[in-house]
């Protein structure tokens, strides 16, 4: 009888960066809302063979303070400058949050227009939100009392916080605890008593203005008749 050998294992092809470098892109305004243009990493392999990847810058920051040792199996490498973002990216977080709080949707964008990626940014806030450095009652309990007091009225405040990513159906007692007529009406007034009366079309433009802020219709309408009456009981 024949025997059959058995095949020979594949030789495993192990791959070692033996050099790298970070290139940082040329200094440019960084505009609010705008994406932080990312930095370059090439690793050089034993066999000459490049590989590009792009870092956000303060990844890019990590890796050269923190220098890898080299030469390193390629897998190694690309764990280890993972392991930088991931710690970057939290870094981020934490000082963002030092200077204001954020809600969980501005947090998310904030980290993502720095460069960082959902795999990193996702489980980092999702972390800050059990360590409750980031709560978005706590966010929107703020900012609402925040804007009351600068005289916004209930409309600007839902949509700016829904434009943050936080829902008001979520807050317990809303609307009813938050907002009542006579409250919205006396910011109202308070409002109007700080601006002049126009000359032309005077209730449309000043009902016009607190619409603007927020307010309802009839409590802009209200609030504009007595601000109106008011001025001619003095003239």
């Amino acid at each position: 009888m024949s025997s059959k050998q058995a095949p020979e294992a594949a030789p495993v092809d192990t791959a070692f960066v033996v050099a790298y470098e970070v290139r940082f892109p040329e200094r440019t305004s960084f505009g609010m809302g705008q994406r932080k243009p990312k930095a370059d990493l090439f690793a050089t392999l034993e066999n000459g063979a490049v590989l590009e990847i792009k870092l956000p810058q303060a990844a890019a920051r990590a890796l050269n303070a923190q220098d890898i040792a080299v030469p390193v199996e390629k897998d190694d490498f690309f764990a280890q400058v993972a392991a930088r973002e991931r710690a970057a990216c939290r870094d981020q977080l934490l000082a963002a949050l030092e200077r204001r709080d954020l809600s969980r949707s501005e947090a998310c964008g904030k980290l993502a227009r720095l460069g960082f990626l959902p795999e990193f940014t996702e489980p980092c806030v999702a972390e800050a939100v059990e360590c409750r450095f980031i709560d978005d009652t706590r966010y929107a309990l703020s900012f609402i009392d925040r804007k009351k007091r600068a005289g916004w009225g209930r409309r600007r405040i839902e949509q700016e916080l829904a434009r943050r990513g936080v829902s008001c159906d979520e807050l317990e007692g809303y609307p009813d605890a938050f907002f009542t007529d006579d409250e919205d009406l006396n910011r109202a007034a308070a409002l109007l008593a700080r601006k002049s009366v126009p000359a032309a079309k005077p209730f449309e433009k000043l009902v016009r203005h607190l619409m603007g802020k927020g307010f309802s219709y009839a409590v802009a309408a209200e609030a504009a008749r007595a601000r109106l009456n008011a001025d001619e009981d003095l003239g």
